[in-house]
C-alpha cells in the first residue's frame, strides 16, 4: 500500500538577492536640516576679488568704493513621496508561517525601498554632470578616464577626501585591470554589502548593477559634501481592517537628493557613447 505524503509550507522564504544601500555615503543632510519642513532656503554670500587701493585715497573716495554685501538664495523642496500598500488576510500568517507581516515589510525594504532610493540618487548625479557638461565618452584606458573624471572635481576645489565613484560592471572591468586600483581584501569584502570594492588614488569605488546607471553612463564621481537631502524615511503602518478580516500593511517613504548650487562642479561622469 502506498502512503500519502505530507505537505507543509517552509518556514524560510526564497527572496531575490539584496544588498545594503549602495549610496549610503550620500544619506546625509550635511547640516541643511529638513526637520519639520518640506522646503528649506539656503543663502550664499557673494564675494568679489580684491582690488588695489591707494593709501593716500581720500575718505570720501574710500567710502564711495564700499558696496553692500549681496546674497543669493536657493530653494530646495522635497518631492519624493512613495507608498506601498498591501493587505494580509487573517489566515495568511496562521497557515503560512513564512508569510508574516514583519517579513513582508523587510522584503519590501530590501527589494524595493533601498534600490529605489539608490537609483534615484544616481540619476540626480548623472543629471548634474550632464547639465554642467562635465561628462565624456569612455576610452580603452580605464585609469586615464578616471583621471579625467577626477580632474573635474580637482578644478572645482573639491577636497581629496570624500570623493566617491559609482560605476557599472564595464567600469569595474576597466578599472580592475589597472595597477593603480587597490582592492579590498577578501576579508573586507566578506563584511561589505554596499557594492564598494576598493580605492583608486584614494577615491572610493562602488560598483552598481548596470540598471542603476541611467542611459549610457558608465560611471559618475561626486564629492559627498556637494549633495544633501533629507535622510530616507520609511514608515510602516499596520492597520486592522474590520470590513475585511486581516491587516493592511501601509509602507510610506520620503526621500530626495539635491546638488548644492555652489558645488555643482564637484560632479563628473563617463559615458559609453
Amino acid at each position: 500500500m502506498a502512503f500519502t505524503t505530507a505537505e507543509v509550507y517552509s518556514a524560510k522564504l526564497d527572496q531575490v538577492f539584496t544588498l545594503d544601500s549602495m549610496t549610503n555615503d550620500l544619506n546625509n543632510d550635511n547640516g541643511y536640516s529638513f526637520t519639520d519642513a518640506q522646503t528649506i532656503r539656503v543663502e550664499t554670500l557673494t564675494t568679489e576679488a580684491f582690488v588695489a587701493y591707494s593709501r593716500t585715497q581720500t575718505l570720501t573716495s574710500a567710502i564711495a568704493d564700499v558696496t553692500n554685501v549681496a546674497n543669493t538664495t536657493a530653494v530646495y523642496t522635497v518631492s519624493q513621496y512613495k507608498k506601498n500598500l498591501k493587505h494580509f488576510d487573517f489566515f495568511d500568517e496562521l497557515e503560512q508561517p513564512a508569510a508574516t507581516v514583519a517579513k513582508f515589510e523587510m522584503a519590501v525594504t530590501n527589494e524595493r525601498y533601498t534600490p529605489m532610493i539608490d537609483a534615484y540618487r544616481i540619476a540626480v548625479l548623472t543629471a548634474a554632470a550632464t547639465a554642467n557638461t562635465q561628462k565624456f565618452v569612455a576610452t580603452a584606458n580605464g585609469y586615464t578616464d578616471f583621471l579625467k573624471m577626477n580632474a573635474y572635481l580637482t578644478n572645482a576645489n573639491a577636497p581629496r577626501s570624500g570623493r566617491i565613484v559609482y560605476g557599472n560592471t564595464k567600469f569595474e572591468t576597466n578599472i580592475k585591470l589597472d595597477p593603480h586600483f587597490v582592492p579590498y581584501t577578501s576579508e573586507q569584502l566578506a563584511k561589505l554589502r554596499d557594492g564598494s570594492i576598493g580605492y583608486i588614488d584614494n577615491v572610493k569605488v562602488v560598483i552598481l548593477p548596470d540598471s542603476y546607471l541611467p542611459g549610457v553612463f558608465n560611471a559618475v564621481e561626486v564629492h559627498k559634501d556637494a549633495v544633501f537631502g533629507p535622510r530616507g524615511i520609511k514608515k510602516a503602518v499596520i492597520k486592522e481592517v474590520p470590513a475585511k478580516p486581516g491587516k493592511n500593511v501601509e509602507i510610506y517613504a520620503r526621500y530626495d537628493l539635491f546638488v548644492l548650487a555652489q558645488k555643482t562642479l564637484a560632479i563628473s561622469a563617463i559615458t559609453a557613447s
